[in-house]
């Protein structure tokens, strides 16, 4: 780590560690060294709290999670409803082709909820499929 980073890692850990705080991190791929980056583990009774998201049990396990839930994908009916309610009925039917592409987005997001939210809410403004 370069002196920068390290210095940058002592400043958060100050603040951090006078505060009560929430830390919330999606997608974690690898498990992530909180001290290294500054976030302090135990914040003397402050109720602070460190939420990850993964895909791998392994990634869970590594990082000490304390508890875990489970969030489960959404049966394909479900993920539609979602998907149409982020993007909103005006950009949904504003081309043939959009219900056809909703229907291949439920299918690459794997009918994870946040997936839906995160990219119903990006296409939300589109007005063509090519957008």
């Amino acid at each position: 780590m370069t002196s920068g980073r390290i210095k940058h890692s002592q400043e958060i850990f100050c603040v951090l560690s006078r505060k009560k705080f929430v830390l919330l991190s999606d997608d974690i791929w690898d498990r992530v060294d909180l001290i290294k980056v500054g976030v302090p583990i135990s914040n003397q009774g402050k109720n602070s709290k460190i939420v990850f998201t993964t895909h791998s049990e392994d990634v869970y396990n590594r990082m000490g999670a304390q508890k875990k839930i489970r969030v489960e994908i959404l049966d394909r009916y479900k993920a539609l409803d979602l998907f149409q309610e982020k993007v909103g009925k005006e950009t949904q039917f504003i081309h043939p082709d959009i219900p056809k592409l909703a229907e291949f987005v439920a299918r690459k997001c794997g009918s994870l909820p946040l997936a839906f939210i995160i990219v119903g809410q990006a296409i939300a403004c589109k007005k063509t499929p090519q957008e």
